[in-house]
């Protein structure tokens, strides 16, 4: 796989979006619901308005003929999943999200 494609437009986060960042692979989405969280635009991939079907194609044959791109978008991603959703960083939010919710009298 050197890509992921990605059209759902209603799915939250969709978790395959940052799993496929993770195997530094570069993704393309539909622009609904989280996919803009983690799939910026010509960083980590590609963000569609839904139903865009011309823009689709042109950035699908984009990607299939430059491995530069795919490797650089990938590796982009890679970083950026590493920061924002790395095991210490799911953590320590959760800590902080707790600390701040014990406060709160029951």
């Amino acid at each position: 796989m050197e890509l992921l494609v990605h059209l759902s437009l209603r799915e939250g986060l969709p978790r395959a979006l940052p799993q496929a960042l993770a195997a530094a692979r570069p993704v393309v989405a539909y622009d609904s619901d989280g996919a803009s969280e983690v799939c910026l635009e010509n960083e980590t991939g590609f963000l569609l308005r839904p139903g865009d079907l011309p823009g689709l194609q042109e950035r699908l044959l984009r990607l299939a003929q430059d491995a530069a791109l795919r490797e650089r978008l990938g590796r982009c991603g890679r970083q950026f999943v590493q920061q924002r959703f790395g095991v210490q960083r799911m953590v320590d939010d959760l800590y902080q999200l707790y600390t701040r919710l014990r406060a709160f009298p029951a």
